[in-house]
């Protein structure tokens, strides 16, 4: 019988832990996808830890619409695939292909963080921001664009700083396709190779 209780004891707490965790999965292919095949495999790796909890964003660069009275309404876009998704490692081969358009850093903070609000994984409380759900964050850029359009000061750590996200509860991972390995950019990845302790960075 107690066999029986903690086995309905780990059943349960598994639930528990599956729903107060995420992982977001933020790809921008816009110059990688001659590599293709290097960034599924890398992505793959990152789905194989997930246990099929969040979810992987392809970003692409925003709509913009000019009426005729003059009023410009921008709209971002995003091509999004829930991880429990049984077709999506068969497919993600073919979705790394897809040319997306680049996204400046902007754009990308506005597509993240409405997604997670979206999502109730940040939420509003008398005028607070809450992190619900434990945050496993990995960003996918190639090195150039990451160092040029300076990524984690611009992308990175304005989200942490707009979404109140909390060291204890989120964990970043940056994956940087550096097929390039020109010095200058390895100099300044080695510079920044700690940011913080739930920051990590890792190229391929």
């Amino acid at each position: 019988m107690r066999n029986v209780f903690t086995l309905l004891f780990l059943i349960v707490s598994n639930i528990i832990l599956t729903q107060e965790e995420s992982v977001i999965i933020y790809i921008d292919n816009s110059i990688s996808v001659k590599r293709a095949s290097k960034l599924s495999e890398e992505v793959s790796k990152v789905l194989d830890e997930s246990n099929d909890v969040g979810f992987l964003i392809f970003g692409n660069a925003p709509e913009v619409h000019v009426s005729k009275d003059g009023q410009r309404t921008v709209t971002t876009r995003y091509k999004l695939h829930h991880l429990e998704d049984e077709n999506l490692r068969n497919n993600l081969d073919l979705l790394c292909l897809d040319d997306n358009e680049s996204q400046r850093p902007q754009e990308i903070v506005r597509i993240l963080s409405e997604f997670i609000y979206s999502q109730k994984l940040v939420v509003i409380r008398d005028n607070k921001q809450e992190q619900m759900v434990n945050l496993e964050l990995h960003l996918f850029f190639n090195i150039s664009t990451f160092v040029q359009k300076k990524m984690l000061k611009e992308v990175v750590k304005i989200l942490v700083t707009d979404l109140k996200l909390r060291e204890g509860k989120t964990n970043i991972v940056i994956h940087l396709d550096n097929q390039d390995e020109k010095d200058h950019y390895n100099e300044y990845i080695d510079s920044i190779l700690h940011p913080s302790k739930n920051i990590t960075i890792n190229s391929y």
